[in-house]
């Protein structure tokens, strides 16, 4: 199938697990991420998920090419599999060039591909309205 871009909106928190969860949470009451084993029902949660990942070999291999692909977050300089980490301030500043960032500029700096991650994780960053946190935006690149 190939690995897909995706990238998901939630309201700021400055705590990133407290958005995360909400995504996971939104993702799975939707149930529109990709699911490779249709005779196995789709998870509740994700520690469900992980649980699934352990038992059933072809979706760890496949992955949902969503944000339940991604169960942490990550604070160091180089990405991780299944986790997110911030874009750092200086990369904020040069693909914005801005510290508080927009939805509006994120949105054409994304369509542009200048915000790549390594393949089976994600980032995320905070966007703003007239300079006040307003959402967290997180993207990654999962499934094969």
């Amino acid at each position: 199938m190939g690995a897909s871009g995706w990238i998901r909106y939630a309201e700021y928190d400055p705590d990133p697990v407290v958005v995360l969860n909400a995504l996971h949470e939104r993702e799975l009451a939707g149930g529109q991420y990709h699911w490779a084993e249709p005779g196995v029902p789709r998870p509740t949660s994700v520690h469900e998920l992980q649980e699934l990942y352990g038992v059933h070999e072809r979706l760890p291999q496949e992955c949902t090419h969503s944000v339940l692909d991604i169960f942490d977050v990550h604070y160091g300089a180089e990405d991780v599999p299944w986790a997110m980490r911030p874009l750092d301030e200086v990369t904020v500043l040069e693909k914005f060039g801005t510290a508080t960032p927009t939805r509006e500029q994120f949105d054409v700096v994304y369509e542009t591909y200048e915000l790549f991650c390594e393949r089976g994780s994600g980032h995320f960053t905070t966007l703003f309205i007239d300079g006040v946190p307003a959402t967290t935006v997180v993207w990654g690149v999962t499934g094969d």
